[in-house]
């Protein structure tokens, strides 16, 4: 049977996109040689918000005597930890899979080649299977970057994804990168009692957020014991009295696991006959996620523009929509926000304060949680939001957030960029009493004139 689309890879792009076609009446096959819901669900952003719920319980335990609850101690059973993580994923997967087949969509385990723009060939188990079909949606996500580094085969060098299959906790580890992946990993790593060490070759960790707030989180883990280590280049490992012994220029470091996040690269399916325009190992798309060949679309991390899965999943709209009803909106990545699952969380959307400078003036108002009464009630006040405007109409150009809860504050930030909203308006909207949200309205009150609470 002839199919009006095909999508390869089940991912946070993939599924979303197989099921929006299929919900406008289209003949929709998924192919997945991996397993159903990509890394995002099975070792990436599920598996890790498992354990950063067991680390962020633990904080809690850690200061309970001051909210008069006493708890004489406690023990980490990390195989259980991991077997919890594991539920969790299953219970995800298996909702994916009754999406699909609630949707009408075929699922097909297999490895697919893109043999022309009009058919797909997929290596299964049982044999070869050949569809034909209008449009193909490219949606095989990436893989971990293995560096050329002496030593790197080594036993305990870890990826992220061999790193959540482990079921003992190791006395230390060196996190090589000081990326999303790496600080979420030290963050909760050293909370469950981890000897960690950040390697991190650039300057700064987290290079693409803003500064200030990147600085507030290093100063935070190395209070609890984190060693970060910027301007730090890993030249080899080796084995040493049981031990892996890193050489960093002229310093040597011995711990028991290594996790590579040095970033990601894109994975492709076999392109035969088809010449789709690529650049630095990525699909070149358009605003509608189509690629050089306008029937074959890509999206998520495929096609290099930004590797976070609720952008594949907003890519997966806008192709499908195109491919379904022949136009559809443009793909815009102006409200996307980007989280770090660190302990405090990071948040950010729009331009950082740096990048609102280089365009002209701006004002900038901050606001700390220690000042926010529901922050005090939850003994969360650790941390700052900051907005960003520019100065003619108050138009909120960024917001950077440090602090708990953050990743669903950034929510209402995302949405006041999208509707170019100014600061006076949200300052305007009246936030229930007492929230964490009250923050956003104070650091608005700030710029567009001055706020009540701040100090």
């Amino acid at each position: 049977m002839r199919k009006n689309v095909v999508v390869i890879g089940s991912g946070p792009g993939g599924y979303v996109a197989a099921i929006r076609c299929a919900q406008r009446g289209m003949k929709v096959s998924i192919v997945e040689k991996g397993k159903i819901g990509g890394v995002c669900l099975n070792v990436g952003c599920i598996p890790t918000k498992a354990l950063f719920k067991n680390a962020a319980f633990i904080k809690d335990l850690k200061k309970s005597s001051s909210l008069g609850v006493d708890v004489n101690g406690y023990t980490i059973d990390f195989a259980k930890m991991m077997k919890r993580k594991d539920s969790i994923v299953k219970q995800l997967t298996t909702g994916v899979k009754q999406l699909l087949k609630k949707n009408g969509v075929e699922v097909i385990e297999g490895t697919a080649k893109i043999f022309d723009s009009n058919t797909v060939k997929v290596h299964t188990s049982y044999g070869d299977v050949v569809l034909s079909t209008d449009h193909i949606i490219i949606a095989t996500g990436s893989a971990s970057i293995t560096p050329p580094i002496p030593g790197i085969e080594l036993d305990g060098v870890l990826s992220s994804e061999e790193l959540l299959s482990q079921s003992v906790l190791p006395k230390s580890m060196a996190i090589i990168g000081g990326g999303v992946i790496g600080m979420e990993f030290a963050s909760i790593y050293n909370i469950f009692g981890v000897d960690v060490t950040v390697i991190e070759k650039m300057p700064n960790i987290l290079p693409s957020f803003d500064e200030e707030v990147t600085a507030s989180l290093s100063e935070v883990l190395k209070e609890r014991g984190v060693d970060i280590r910027v301007n730090t280049q890993l030249n080899s490992i080796k084995r040493h009295n049981g031990k892996l012994e890193l050489s960093l220029g002229a310093q040597k470091l011995y711990v028991d696991t290594v996790l590579m996040s040095v970033g990601r690269r894109t994975v492709l399916p076999e392109l035969l006959n088809v010449d789709i325009l690529i650049e630095n190992g990525s699909v070149v798309v358009n605003d509608y996620m189509q690629s050089s060949i306008p029937n074959i679309y890509c999206i998520g991390d495929a096609n290099g523009k930004m590797q976070l899965a609720h952008v594949a999943s907003a890519e997966a709209i806008v192709a499908a929509d195109h491919i379904s009803l022949g136009d559809g909106k443009k793909m815009s990545y102006k409200t996307n926000p980007s989280v770090v699952y660190t302990i405090p969380e990071i948040a950010s959307v729009g331009l950082t304060e740096k990048e609102a400078l280089n365009s002209g003036e701006i004002k900038t108002g901050r606001f700390k949680y220690g000042w926010n009464g529901k922050a005090l009630c939850m003994d969360e006040t650790e941390g700052y939001m900051k907005v960003v405007s520019e100065t003619k109409y108050n138009e909120i150009l960024g917001v950077h957030i440090f602090g708990y809860d953050a990743s669903n504050l950034i929510a209402e930030a995302g949405l006041a960029l999208g509707l170019e909203a100014t600061a006076d308006e949200i300052a305007h909207t009246i936030h229930a009493h007492p929230t964490i949200s009250e923050i956003f309205m104070e650091c608005c009150e700030e710029i567009a004139f001055k706020s009540i609470h701040g100090f």
